[in-house]
């Protein structure tokens, strides 16, 4: 019970790190960055996991761009946009008038996607325009990149309109 010095210790037996959570379909899902207490090292996913989740939240902030810079030329009530899911391949489009979009748009890590286009590991569904679209919020490690590279953020383009 005493240590060296004859200072109190105590022994302690496991401990519980709160890295993981359970999704409503009951899914274990371990928490980037979560560190095991000894050793160091990563509980949850690989470097090169956590490398392909930034890697895609950057092609799906340039989808983001590109949508904004269609907004900006456009005139018309209602616009075209390319699907802002993680697939890279993916060349659906989605239709949204502007106050949609504005809508969609007044938090960083918002982002639109055609109906079952999200991506339950690094997204949640926020809303669904049946038979239209889905809005979806990034989180952990790639809603951090969405967020960052928010064309309407600090230092960079105003709203549209």
């Amino acid at each position: 019970m005493f240590g060296a010095e004859g200072r109190r210790s105590i022994e302690t037996g496991p401990t519980i790190h709160a890295c993981s959570a359970v999704r409503p379909e009951n899914e274990r899902v371990a928490f980037a960055g979560c560190v095991h207490p000894k050793t160091g090292g990563s509980l949850g996913a690989s470097d090169e996991e956590l490398e392909h989740e930034r890697q895609t939240a950057v092609n799906q902030a340039l989808r983001r761009d590109v949508n904004e810079r269609r907004l900006e030329r456009s005139d018309e009530d209602e616009i075209e946009f390319v699907c802002e899911c993680t697939d890279p391949a993916c060349a659906a489009v989605v239709s949204l008038t502007v106050d949609e979009c504005e809508f969609i748009r007044s938090v960083p890590t918002r982002l639109v996607v055609t109906l079952g286009h999200a991506n339950h590991a690094t997204e949640r569904v926020l809303m669904e325009e049946p038979g239209r679209f889905q809005v979806v919020e990034k989180f952990g490690p790639s809603g951090d990149v969405i967020a960052h590279l928010d064309p309407r953020g600090l230092n960079r383009r105003g709203s549209i309109r």
